[in-house]
């Protein structure tokens, strides 16, 4: 899991311990945090967690240069098959990861990518609008329905 962090304080820990209690198990997990020259307390966050979980989260402080420079950077570090842009004001149920990679292993021959729907916390309430593209769970080709790609991380 790649997150890109910058002014974000107020989030990143919910956003953290989100991914650190999936039912898959955190230890099946590699979190990258990447601190994009944030000027608030985020890096003392991060820290605390790479301290607390040195074998599972990673680290790194870069130059800003905006939220996809530093998605892109923390890719050098990824040692997992699967890779999940996670941003620190989101959050993943509990159960997501375990699901998605039981997808995978059910389908590893028919797909590369899974996109999952989502839903607004804080702010805003209710589905995200790019959640139109999900009326049922299935297998599509990018090749012949390319309006169905989910743009978003």
């Amino acid at each position: 899991v790649i997150m890109p962090i910058y002014n974000v304080e107020m989030y990143l820990t919910d956003a953290i311990e989100s991914v650190i209690n999936q039912t898959l198990g955190f230890n099946n997990i590699q979190l990258i945090l990447v601190n994009d020259d944030s000027p608030d307390k985020s890096e003392i966050i991060c820290r605390e967690y790479e301290q607390r979980y040195p074998n599972n989260v990673v680290y790194v402080k870069k130059q800003n240069g905006g939220v996809s420079s530093a998605r892109n950077f923390g890719l050098k570090y990824a040692e997992g098959r699967y890779v999940q842009f996670l941003d620190p004001d989101d959050l993943v149920s509990k159960e997501t990861f375990e699901n998605v990679l039981n997808f995978f292993n059910q389908h590893k021959e028919d797909i590369d990518i899974v996109a999952i729907p989502i839903f607004f916390e804080e702010g805003r309430t209710g589905e995200h609008n790019l959640n139109n593209k999900f009326t049922s769970t299935r297998i599509l080709d990018v090749e012949k329905e390319p309006q169905h790609i989910l743009t978003h991380c």
